[in-house]
């Protein structure tokens, strides 16, 4: 049996240094969970988890280019509506 639940974590509307923050404290988050997990794998098994170290760069360039859109929408004064769904599916 397969089953999808969502959540909606963020709705709202923000101005940009409101709305980075809110996602960066959820990418920062995700950014040392991945970090524990390099060192977590380098103690155990000598090397780094190779698919920590692929999403860190994900989630690094990620908060690059939000960094660089939040300065964007600040300088033309807008306000930004922020929609974060989680999606949970139970598989076999």
């Amino acid at each position: 049996m397969n089953e999808d639940y969502q959540f909606k974590i963020i709705q709202g509307t923000f101005t940009p240094p409101e709305a980075l923050k809110i996602i960066m404290d959820m990418i920062n988050s995700k950014i040392l969970y991945h970090n524990v997990e390099m060192f977590s794998s380098n103690i155990r098994f000598g090397k780094p988890s190779e698919f920590s170290k692929m999403r860190l760069e994900e989630l690094n360039t990620i908060s690059r280019i939000l960094n660089e859109k939040m300065s964007e929408a600040g300088r033309m004064g807008k306000r930004l509506k922020v929609e974060g769904v989680i999606t949970i599916s139970l598989i076999d």
